[in-house]
């Protein structure tokens, strides 16, 4: 476990958004799950079937944006010249020169 503040933080920063990451996969597949159940169940009812299409959808939206930040984070970090721009202490670094 690191002792520096910046580690610390960056520590931190990384787990949060690996733990949210892994979170958003999760609900992903839940939703596919719960709206191919839905899908398979609703037999006729066109409202059920709208129900089921709107939770694989939504859920396909949710993992395509959640892809996206991380891609987007790590894009900027790139172009300011910070190739690790969750690392706190390389941020610092490349801001005080």
């Amino acid at each position: 476990i690191p002792s520096d503040a910046g580690a610390i933080f960056t520590l931190f920063l990384s787990s949060a958004i690996g733990l949210l990451s892994i979170i958003a996969i999760i609900w992903f597949v839940f939703l596919l799950i719960s709206g191919g159940i839905g899908f398979m169940t609703a037999g006729s009812y066109k409202a059920q079937i709208e129900n089921s299409r709107k939770k694989i959808v939504n859920g396909i939206i949710g993992l395509v944006v959640t892809i996206f930040g991380i891609f987007v984070i790590k894009l900027i970090g790139y172009f300011i010249g910070v190739p690790n721009i969750l690392n706190i202490n390389e941020l610092i670094d490349v801001i005080t020169k």
